[in-house]
C-alpha cells in the first residue's frame, strides 16, 4: 500500500509539472494570438474609397457606369456590417461647425498690393551693366559724362563694390594723371632758382600795364621768353598739365556727385557697414572732419613742390581757412563725394611724399630742390598783413592809372 501511494502521489506530482510546462510554453502563442488579432481592422472598416479612381477617369477594364452602380450596391451592406458592429455612418459635423463659427477675416486687396509692393522694394537692386548709366540720364560726351562712362566701366569690369569702386576709380584717375604732374614737378623744380629774375619781370609786366606802355609790356614778355629758354622750359609746356589736370579733376569730383545725388539705386549698398549708404550725408560728421585734416596736411606737404614764390605761403592760409569753412558745407554733402576727396587727398599725399626721395626723382629725371628755394611757412596774421598790403598797393595803382587817363585827356 506504501508502494502504491508513492506511485501515485509521483504520478500526480509528474502530471501536475507537465501541465504547468504545456501551460507555460503555450503561454506566448497565446499572447501573440491575441495581439494579433486585436490589431488586425476588419475589411469592412477599411475605406475603399480613398483607393479607387476618380470619378472623372475611366477604368478601361470595365466601364464608370457599372463602376458606380457596384459602389452604390455595396454601399448598404457595408453600411449594415458597420451598424452591426456599432460603428457610426453619421459623420460628425462638430468641426465643420467649428470652422464655420469662427469669423475668418478676409484681406483687402490694396493690403495685398501694399504688402507685395514693400516685399518688392525690400530686395537689393540688381548689379549694373554697361549702358544702365545713360538710361537713367547721365553721362555725355563732356568732362563730366566721360568720368561716368569711366566709373561705370569700372565698377561693371572690376565687380567691386561702390565705396571700393569710387576708391580705385580715383586712384586709377589719379595714375592717369601722374604724367603730366610730373612734367609740372619737372618745370617748378628747373624754375626754382630763377624765382628773383621771373618776380622782377612779372612786376616789370604789371607797371607796363598800368602805364599803358606796349612797348614795356612788348620788352618784359620777350625778356621772359628769354628766361625760360635759358630754364629749359615753355609756356606752353608749363600751361598744358594744368589745363589737362583741371577738367580730369573737376570733372571726378561733379560726376560722382551726379551719381550720388541721382541717387544710383545700389549705392544704398556701399559695401561698408558703418557707411551703407553713399547716396546720403554721413551721419556721424566723422568723414567732412577727417577730410579737413587731410587738406591741411596735404598743402603743408605739398607746399614743397610748388612754384617758389613770395604770394605762395599766403596762398596755402588762405587754403587752409577755406578748408575749415568748407567743413561745413562738406557736411551736406554725400558720403560718396566725401569718398573721393579723401582718396584724391590721400593719394596726392603719398605722391607728394614718394616723390621727395632722392633716388625716385632722379629715377624720375626730376631735379633735387634746394632746400633756400622751398617756400616758407608764415602765420595767419603775417598773410593778413600781406593781403592788407597788396589792397592798398593796387588801390593806389588804379588811382595812379586813372590820374594818366584824364591828364592824357
Amino acid at each position: 500500500m506504501a508502494s502504491m501511494s508513492g506511485r501515485l502521489i509521483t504520478l500526480g506530482l509528474g502530471g501536475a509539472r507537465f501541465s504547468r510546462q504545456c501551460a507555460f510554453r503555450s503561454h506566448p502563442r497565446l499572447i501573440s494570438s491575441f495581439a494579433l488579432q486585436s490589431t488586425r481592422t476588419p475589411l469592412s472598416r477599411v475605406d475603399i474609397s480613398r483607393f479607387s479612381q476618380p470619378s472623372s477617369t475611366r477604368n478601361f477594364w470595365w466601364s464608370s457606369a457599372s463602376k458606380t452602380t457596384a459602389a452604390a450596391a455595396t454601399a448598404p451592406e457595408s453600411a449594415k456590417e458597420a451598424s452591426a458592429e456599432g460603428v457610426s455612418t453619421i459623420p460628425d459635423t462638430s468641426i465643420v461647425d467649428t470652422v464655420s463659427a469662427v469669423d475668418v477675416p478676409v484681406p483687402d486687396a490694396s493690403s495685398i498690393v501694399d504688402a507685395s509692393a514693400n516685399a518688392i522694394s525690400n530686395l537689393p537692386p540688381p548689379p549694373l551693366s554697361i549702358g544702365d548709366f545713360t538710361a537713367l540720364g547721365l553721362g555725355g560726351w563732356g568732362p563730366i559724362g566721360l568720368c561716368q562712362y569711366f566709373i561705370e566701366a569700372f565698377h561693371v569690369t572690376s565687380g567691386l563694390p561702390w565705396v571700393w569702386t569710387i576708391i580705385g576709380a580715383t586712384v586709377a584717375s589719379r595714375l592717369l594723371l601722374l604724367p603730366f604732374q610730373l612734367k609740372q614737378m619737372k618745370n617748378t623744380a628747373k624754375m626754382a632758382p630763377h624765382t628773383a629774375d621771373i618776380a622782377k619781370l612779372r612786376e616789370d609786366m604789371n607797371q607796363a600795364r598800368l602805364g599803358g606802355d606796349q612797348m614795356a609790356m612788348q620788352r618784359a614778355m620777350l625778356q621772359q621768353k628769354v628766361l625760360y629758354e635759358k630754364m629749359g622750359v615753355s609756356m606752353s609746356g608749363m600751361m598744358l598739365p594744368t589745363f589737362i589736370q583741371i577738367p580730369v579733376t573737376l570733372g571726378m569730383f561733379f560726376a560722382v556727385k551726379g551719381i550720388c545725388e541721382l541717387p544710383v539705386p545700389q549705392l544704398t549698398m556701399s559695401g561698408l557697414e558703418w557707411l551703407p549708404n553713399l547716396a546720403a550725408a554721413d551721419p556721424t560728421y566723422i568723414l567732412p572732419v577727417v577730410l579737413t585734416a587731410a587738406m591741411n596736411f596735404q598743402l603743408t606737404i605739398g607746399m614743397r613742390d610748388m612754384a617758389a614764390s613770395p604770394a605762395v605761403p599766403h596762398m596755402v592760409n588762405a587754403f587752409r581757412v577755406l578748408s575749415i569753412v568748407g567743413m561745413f558745407w562738406m557736411f551736406n554733402l554725400p558720403s560718396g563725394v566725401l569718398v573721393y576727396l579723401l582718396t584724391s587727398l590721400t593719394s596726392m599725399t603719398a605722391q607728394s611724399l614718394l616723390l621727395r626721395i632722392p633716388v625716385v626723382r632722379a629715377k624720375l629725371g626730376i631735379p633735387p630742390i634746394n632746400v633756400k628755394d622751398i617756400p616758407k611757412s608764415v602765420s595767419l596774421k603775417e598773410s593778413l598783413m600781406a593781403l592788407k598790403r597788396w589792397w592798398t598797393e593796387e588801390k593806389s595803382r588804379a588811382n595812379e592809372l586813372a590820374a594818366r587817363k584824364r591828364r592824357r585827356l
